[in-house]
C-alpha cells in the first residue's frame, strides 16, 4: 500500500503547477476587464458630473444682469475643464440653446483611453463618453 501511495503522489507532483498555468490567463483577462470597465464608468460618471454642474450654473446665472451667452458658455466651459480631472486633447463642449420651449442642452465628449490590452482589443485604444444634460433657460 505504501508503494501505490508513494508512485501516485509522484504522478501528480506538477498537478497543481499545470492548473495553474491553465487558469493564470483566464485570472488575468478577468482582472483587465474588471479595470477597464472601473476606469470607464469613473471617467462617465466624471464627464456626467461635469456637465450636470454646467447645466446648473447655466439654469442659475442665465437671468442675471449682463449675462449674454458668450459669456454664459465661456463659464460653462471653464466649469466643466475644472471638474474633469481626466481631460483629453480632443475634450468637446457644445450648447443648444432652445426654441419656444425654453430647454437647452449641453453636450460633453471626452474620450476615455484604456487602461489594459483588454480595453484596447474590444473598444480601441480609445472609448468615448458623451453626456448630454438639459436644463431651462429663457434666453432672450
Amino acid at each position: 500500500m505504501k508503494n501505490y501511495l508513494k508512485r501516485k503522489n509522484q504522478k501528480e507532483s506538477g498537478q497543481a503547477l499545470a492548473e495553474f498555468a491553465i487558469c493564470l490567463p483566464l485570472l488575468i483577462l478577468i482582472l483587465c476587464g474588471i479595470l477597464d470597465f472601473g476606469w470607464v464608468y469613473m471617467n462617465e460618471y466624471e464627464v456626467n458630473h461635469a456637465a450636470y454642474e454646467a447645466a446648473r450654473y447655466a439654469s442659475i446665472h442665465v437671468d442675471d444682469e449682463g449675462m449674454t451667452t458668450a459669456i454664459l458658455e465661456n463659464n460653462m466651459r471653464v466649469l466643466i475643464n475644472e471638474n474633469l480631472t481626466h481631460k483629453d486633447s480632443s475634450l468637446s463642449v457644445s450648447f443648444d440653446w432652445p426654441a419656444a420651449d425654453g430647454i437647452a442642452k449641453v453636450t460633453v465628449t471626452n474620450p476615455v483611453h484604456m487602461l489594459t490590452f483588454v480595453g484596447m482589443t474590444f473598444f480601441g485604444s480609445t472609448f468615448p463618453i458623451t453626456v448630454q444634460n438639459a436644463f431651462f433657460a429663457q434666453v432672450s
